[in-house]
C-alpha cells in the first residue's frame, strides 16, 4: 500500500521526486498505509471494546493521521505548504526546474479545476 501511495505522489507531484523528498515521501506514504490498516481494523472490530472501553487502536489511529497530516504538509500537498513549497525553490540556487516543474504543476491543477467545472477561488 505504501508503495503504490508513493508511485502516486511521485506521478503527480513531480517536485516529490528530488533526492531530498526520498525519506519524507515513503515516511508518508507509510503513515498514511499504516492509518488505513488501523481504520479497516477500527472499522472492523468496532471503535469500543465489548466492555465499551475504547480500542487502544484509537489512539494509534489518531497519532497516525496526525503523522500524514505533518507530512502532507511537509510535502506540499496542501495549498498552504505548496504555496511556501514554491516560495522555497524560487530562493534555492539550481531551484530553477523545479520551479518550472511546480509551475506545471500548477497548470495541470487549473486545467482539472477548469475541466471539472470547479468554481475559480475568489481573491
Amino acid at each position: 500500500m505504501a508503495d503504490q501511495l508513493v508511485t502516486e505522489a511521485l506521478s503527480e507531484s513531480p517536485w516529490l521526486t528530488r533526492p531530498a523528498f526520498r525519506w519524507a515521501v515513503v515516511a508518508w506514504a507509510t503513515a498514511e498505509a499504516k492509518a488505513e490498516l488501523v481504520d479497516r481494523y477500527l472499522d472492523e472490530h468496532g471503535l469500543l471494546n465489548a466492555d465499551g472501553v475504547p480500542h487502544p487502536a484509537n489512539a494509534l489511529s489518531d497519532r497516525l493521521h496526525a503523522r500524514a497530516i505533518t507530512l502532507r504538509g511537509q510535502l506540499g500537498f496542501d495549498p498552504v505548504s505548496f504555496a511556501k513549497l514554491l516560495s522555497t525553490f524560487a530562493q534555492l540556487p539550481g531551484g530553477e526546474s523545479a520551479l518550472e516543474a511546480l509551475v506545471e504543476e500548477g497548470r495541470r491543477l487549473i486545467a482539472a479545476r477548469d475541466r471539472d467545472g470547479l468554481p475559480a477561488r475568489s481573491e
